[in-house]
């Protein structure tokens, strides 16, 4: 079927609006690397909390992410509300003897920017508290955590009571981790896949007529959720 004739003022003010959704990559500094290019080295999936397990083994942890406002006390402490079956090989008895879990190190990475992430280097996992949800201690350390919560001045960043809420009804890990310098300098092995240009990316969409009137609209990477739990 042919595609009716599109006016050339009218293409380009349709390429100039998809523009307007698109964004040009961040500047990637040193160290730096983009969201999607650590869960295609660490065959994770989809990378959305601070525990992160590849597809063909969901028991072990492959990398950790920091993500911003969410680690108040990173490097020493991360706070965790989910993937909790990932700390199990982390948690024994006194006295017990060290699993194999603990003696190796995991690579870190720690948010700079909507989808930039910085190596941070490999840590350890040296403990595991539970905190229970709406526990005395947990209130603490969230106030701790989040200093300015509804009631004391502005909730930070636009924090609503209610997330505040939800926050305290949640069961909460506090993980302490070291540093493994043995293995400073070493590279996390992850490759910056190419990218597109903004203006490519338009002339691909021309050429395939996904700038016409009903087709596919352009959008750009979304921002990540500013995590209040990690």
């Amino acid at each position: 079927m042919t595609s009716p004739y599109i006016p050339p003022a009218l293409r380009r003010a349709q390429a100039a609006a998809a523009a307007a959704t698109i964004s040009e990559p961040e500047p990637i500094q040193e160290n730096e690397y983009q969201l999607d290019d650590i869960s295609h080295h660490f065959k994770t999936g989809v990378t959305s909390g601070t525990l992160n397990s590849p597809i063909e083994d969901r028991s072990k942890i492959c990398h950790i992410m920091v993500y911003s406002n969410g680690h108040p006390e990173w490097p020493t402490k991360l706070y965790c509300k989910s993937h909790f079956d990932l700390l199990k090989p982390y948690v024994h008895q006194p006295n017990s003897d060290v699993t194999t879990a603990e003696l190796a190190s995991i690579p870190v990475f720690r948010q700079k920017g909507p989808v930039n992430f910085c190596f941070e280097g490999f840590y350890k996992i040296k403990s595991v508290k539970y905190l229970e949800p709406r526990s005395p201690e947990l209130i603490s350390v969230m106030e701790a955590k989040f200093p300015n919560r509804p009631g004391k001045d502005k909730f930070r960043r636009g924090r609503s009571a209610e997330t505040w809420k939800n926050s305290l009804a949640l069961k909460w890990a506090i993980v302490g981790v070291e540093r493994d310098e043995e293995r400073d300098g070493e590279d996390c092995g992850v490759v910056m896949r190419p990218r597109k240009k903004v203006n490519e990316m338009l002339e691909e969409m021309r050429s395939k007529g996904e700038d016409q009137p009903g087709g596919p609209t352009a959008s750009g990477d979304g921002l990540l959720e500013d995590n209040l739990a990690a």
